[in-house]
């Protein structure tokens, strides 16, 4: 590759955005203050103040791919030319869906904690109480997709994000685009974007995902061996040869060149406080931390059921999406 490629996360307590070479030197990064708000509108201010820090750094190394994570379940319902029509919240943080997640919950015959993280809650609640904007929403776009369109000028969701969209059998309340690869290239850069980012126009864009599938799949490790993402969210994930719906409460997922990762996710990223204060010189310790005392625990339990390949329940685990995330059995889009 020639240059460098632009990373963009956008996530629940900012953006980031890096520019790493192709040897895995990173050139130039930075990260926005503040959290971004509801408005979907000021994701993408975010991600352009991102940007351009990072080209601040580095004025002279050229970006020859940009890829952007998102922060998700997030629906965003978008009119025919992708502008956002209402303020969006994470799917799991919005208690307003709590009745919509209760009732579907029922028809379906599963746990309400089973819609936690998908769109669906959220997709009714809009047509119920938003039925002008609903009215007029020509398809159901994530974080990820929002940002890739606006850069590219094409709807964009990727097969992860779809998976929490669609009902069993594949029914969509909104449409969503044509599901593909997150690693496949979206789209090229409009000229206008190039201009808001003082980038070339042209430059190949990805499809994308959640930002945490891209962090936990970048740290490697194989079968037997954990990984530990401490962030708002926790994830803990491993790789595994178990196919998806075959890990119990545990949520598997294909992610890029056919691997598997199994794991599980938690509002326990409070834990990294405690953490930071060992890293700076602190007198406190590991064992001196109750949280992270009981997350090495459950941590240590999970990953033993990947290892020993047995399906488990997990204790306030975000359960399986309805819609299993398996790449569909037809060439990938290079």
């Amino acid at each position: 590759m020639s240059g460098a490629a632009l990373g963009i996360d956008v996530g629940l307590t900012g953006a980031r955005a890096a520019l790493v070479a192709a040897d895995g030197r990173i050139v130039a990064r930075s990260r926005t203050l503040g959290s971004p708000t509801e408005d979907p509108r000021g994701w993408y201010r975010q991600l352009r103040q991102a940007v351009a820090e990072v080209r601040d750094q580095a004025p002279d190394t050229p970006t020859a791919i940009v890829t952007v994570a998102g922060a998700g379940c997030r629906p965003v319902l978008v009119d025919e030319q992708l502008q956002p029509l209402l303020p969006a919240r994470l799917a799991a943080h919005d208690d307003r869906t709590l009745a919509q997640r209760a009732q579907l919950a029922q028809m379906l015959g599963v746990p309400a904690g089973e819609l936690a993280d998908h769109a669906a809650p959220k997709l009714l609640w809009w047509r119920e109480h938003e039925p002008d904007a609903f009215r007029r929403a020509a398809l159901a776009v994530d974080t990820t997709g929002l940002l890739v369109g606006r850069l590219t000028g094409e709807p964009t969701i990727d097969r992860i994000t779809a998976a929490d969209y669609l009902m069993p059998g594949g029914e969509q309340i909104v449409p969503i685009p044509e599901p593909r690869e997150p690693d496949a290239i979206a789209g090229e850069l409009t000229a206008q974007a190039a201009v808001e980012l003082a980038l070339e126009a042209g430059i190949p864009v990805t499809v994308g995902t959640y930002d945490s599938y891209v962090d936990i799949d970048a740290l490697g490790g194989v079968s037997g061996e954990g990984s530990l993402l401490l962030g708002t969210t926790m994830v803990l994930a491993t790789e595994t040869d178990l196919e998806p719906g075959a890990a119990g409460d545990l949520r598997v997922v294909e992610v890029v060149r056919g691997r598997l990762l199994g794991g599980w996710t938690s509002a326990a990223g409070a834990v990294s406080a405690p953490l930071a204060d060992v890293g700076s010189g602190s007198p406190a310790s590991l064992s001196q931390c109750p949280r992270y005392v009981r997350l090495s625990a459950i941590s240590d339990m999970i990953l033993r059921q990947f290892i020993q390949k047995r399906p488990m329940s997990s204790p306030s685990a975000n359960r399986l999406p309805l819609h299993r995330s398996r790449r569909p059995r037809s060439r990938r889009a290079d």
